[in-house]
């Protein structure tokens, strides 16, 4: 059952999100953010967090259904010569082909969506490892 942001109002636990654009509904994400100043910067790593939606989910999880290639630790990958390349995650999607399961499915179908309003003057938590974005 999706939770309404009045019940999530100053509580310090962590939680998942499902993050989507507000004007056309386009799916942005889904993050476990500890509060929504942390969710909305983890929001801005792939897009500008004015105009997103958010809802905070339930018990649930996102699963592949079959058998995949991918793995994690993502396997090293070489080039020609071989050396090592560096890797982002979008070059080796483990999740593609995946889906959220009944639990979520129903929370994001019927859920209430709320604005993600975004204090930029909250510090940015430290990141673990540094994007092509942020180069």
């Amino acid at each position: 059952m999706a939770v309404d942001a009045d019940d999530f109002e100053g509580e310090p636990t962590r939680a998942a999100f499902a993050v989507r654009v507000a004007e056309d509904h386009q799916v942005v994400g889904i993050f476990v953010a500890d509060g929504l100043d942390h969710l909305a910067h983890l929001v801005d790593q792939c897009c500008d967090p004015a105009g997103t939606e958010y809802l905070r989910l339930g018990m649930g999880g996102f699963y592949v259904g079959g058998r995949t290639n991918a793995r994690w630790p993502a396997r090293d990958i070489r080039n020609v010569s071989g050396e090592v390349i560096d890797i982002e995650p979008v070059d080796s999607d483990p999740l593609a082909g995946g889906t959220l399961d009944d639990y979520w499915w129903r929370d994001v179908q019927e859920g209430d969506w709320f604005p993600l309003v975004w204090d930029r003057t909250l510090p940015k938590r430290p990141s673990r490892r540094t994007s092509k974005a942020a180069r």
